[in-house]
């Protein structure tokens, strides 16, 4: 007899493509038809020039995500946040360790289907 699995929803998109064609507008315009909250990230709101700060940002954003559930996350333009593979600073190898850390944390949660994160990008091949 066969074994059935279940299969669980995706919780993450990469959306990519060339600037200007329309990708973060369609996620905004599908998260607000979906009914959920729409927290839009861009990466100059979340790099600090203050050790910690950025990553005390990126949990209390996952923390007011979970709080707001249905929710959805959008990280606007990550190649600066999540691993383009010149990284040269410590600070931003300990963001983007901050971000998976959350990102892990939501993706192995019980509420998981209620967070979906997306990433949008137009140079996917950079990313590490």
């Amino acid at each position: 007899m066969p074994q059935l699995r279940t299969l669980r929803p995706h919780k993450g998109i990469l959306l990519y493509g060339p600037p200007g064609c329309g990708k973060s507008m369609l996620i905004s315009e599908a998260s607000k038809m979906g009914g959920g909250t729409y927290f839009n990230v861009q990466s100059s709101v979340l790099i600090s020039k203050w050790q910690g700060e950025s990553e005390k940002l990126v949990k209390l954003l996952f923390d007011i995500a979970r709080f707001y559930a249905p929710s959805t996350i959008c990280f606007d333009n990550c190649d600066d946040l999540i691993g383009l593979t010149n990284l040269r600073f410590e600070l931003h190898k300990q963001l983007q360790m901050a971000i998976l850390k959350q990102i892990y944390d939501v993706f192995e949660s019980e509420n998981s289907s209620r967070i979906n994160i997306i990433f949008i990008t137009s140079i996917p091949w950079e990313i590490n």
